[in-house]
């Protein structure tokens, strides 16, 4: 549903989607979902010219992969 948000220009919600995603995902141990709600998180920081935040957050994606 962030995926979604994010493309329908509404980054609050796009960002409480991934973060509840990477909360439900750390809890069951899933890593590709923690990987791409981590993904979903860097994608919004880009967004906003945050190049520090989302390039952290990438690294947090591909090391979950």
């Amino acid at each position: 549903m962030g995926w979604v948000l994010r493309q329908d220009h509404d980054p609050d919600g796009a960002r409480s989607s991934f973060e509840t995603a990477l909360r439900l995902s750390r809890r069951s141990g899933d890593r590709a979902d923690v990987a791409y709600a981590s993904l979903g998180l860097a994608c919004l920081a880009a967004d906003e010219g945050d190049w520090h935040r989302a390039a952290m957050l990438h690294g947090v994606a591909q090391a979950f992969l």
